[in-house]
């Protein structure tokens, strides 16, 4: 159905977007314009929020699956005339940009966390995803690490592994946050390999009750997010609470009915994303559900 001449609206809320844009007296910047997404940065107006705060939503492209900060826009204009550090006004009720008015107030939001307590632990899920992973092309160092022929000890990276690994097993806050500064902004891009593993093991920890019982995600969160770029630092900071964007959600939602026979078809959505962002996010969390 053509979309070209219908009024611009909000198709899907992420709940973490909403959180944002209903605090009063936020304040928003284009931090970026690409061709499918808009990254608008976002300040509280207090230094003192009652959560990890992201710092970032982002408009989206209708055919973007939703997440935790996604606003998705049911067609997608022209934002040519749009340029990084331009002001968006914004009130509790809509967001107002390039003369359209996006109305996010009174929406139905689209829901990140999985019920992450009914999800039943999977016997031998580390080794299947070890021969899952096997049969994917990826081209992520820290997979090749892992399941490749090299001994994770031998390398520098084995060794920050290794100390955040101990620091886990003992809740070692010194030795948890010393892994994490270590792996903050390690490699290249707007979300660098060394974080996109900390959110995937932030999702293991999730998954295995760790992250509800201890404040483990927090450390990882709070020493990671300052050493990165803005936009990763948002997404470490979805990971620390348990939220996930939709193919990880689907994948944590399948996992009480998890066969190796389905398996590869289930990673390969998480494996499509970005050049090695979805396998370094899987590196972290296959990571995790080895036993502490």
């Amino acid at each position: 159905m053509p979309t070209e001449g219908l009024p611009l609206r909000i198709r899907s809320l992420g709940d973490l977007a909403h959180r944002q844009l209903a605090e009063p007296g936020i304040r928003l910047q284009v931090a970026a314009v690409f061709d499918r997404v808009v990254y608008l940065s976002c300040e509280p107006r207090d230094a003192v929020v009652d959560f990890p705060h992201p710092g970032m939503v982002v408009l989206s492209h209708p055919d973007i699956p939703p997440g935790p900060l996604n606003i998705t826009l049911n067609r997608w204009p022209d934002w040519s005339a749009l340029a990084v550090h331009d002001r968006v006004q914004s009130d509790s009720h809509a967001l107002n940009l390039c003369g359209h008015q996006l109305v996010h107030a009174g929406l139905p939001l689209w829901g990140s966390c999985p019920d992450w307590q009914s999800l039943p632990p999977i016997g031998g899920l580390a080794d299947a995803l070890h021969v899952g992973v096997s049969e994917c092309e990826h081209s992520s160092a820290f997979l090749a690490l892992l399941y490749g022929s090299e001994t994770l000890s031998t390398s520098r990276l084995g060794r920050t592994l290794d100390r955040l690994g101990e620091g886990l097993f003992a809740s070692d806050e010194r030795l948890v946050r010393q892994g994490a500064e270590e792996l903050a902004g390690l490699g290249r891009g707007l979300t660098p390999a060394g974080d996109d593993f900390l959110c995937g093991l932030m999702v293991a920890l999730w998954y295995r009750g760790l992250a509800a019982q201890t404040p483990v995600c927090n450390w990882l969160y709070s020493s990671a997010a300052p050493r990165t770029t803005r936009l990763s630092a948002a997404f470490l900071s979805c990971a620390s609470v348990g939220a996930l964007n939709q193919s990880w959600l689907d994948f944590v939602q399948w996992l009480p009915d998890f066969s190796a026979e389905h398996l590869s078809g289930k990673l390969a959505p998480l494996l499509a994303v970005g050049h090695s962002s979805g396998a370094d996010m899987l590196a972290g969390f296959a990571w995790g559900l080895k036993p502490a």
